[in-house]
């Protein structure tokens, strides 16, 4: 049986992924905002919709002043042609939420995000 060769393209989006999550578990909004499309767009539970990458990262930065204890535990990363889901735990405070991202690429950056959590 031959052996399937890995998909460069997969690599590179698996990658992107938890570079997304180590810097927004960093809280690092200047090299987030490079990971953004101008025109992307986050459906986020506390938020629903989100649209235009300003907006994303001034609704991200209210999310990071929420507590000095915030980190960002990636779970597992799936691709599937230019879609990533990132699965996680992330931790504000005492506040823990697990639950997944479903992220659109385009062109090496994030078109769209939809989160989906449950807190526990």
């Amino acid at each position: 049986m031959a052996r399937q060769k890995p998909d460069h393209n997969q690599d590179v989006l698996r990658n992107d992924t938890l570079r997304y999550a180590e810097l927004f578990s960093k809280r690092d909004l200047d090299n987030l905002a490079e990971l953004f499309c101008s025109d992307a767009v986050l459906s986020d539970p506390a938020e629903k919709t989100i649209a235009g990458k300003t907006a994303i990262l001034a609704f991200m930065q209210r999310v990071f002043a929420l507590e000095n204890h915030f980190v960002c535990d990636v779970r597992n990363v799936w691709v599937d042609g230019a879609t990533t889901i990132l699965e996680f735990r992330l931790t504000i405070g005492s506040a823990a939420l697990e639950g997944v991202d479903v992220i659109e690429w385009r062109e090496g950056r994030i078109a769209a995000i939809r989160a989906y959590v449950n807190a526990n």
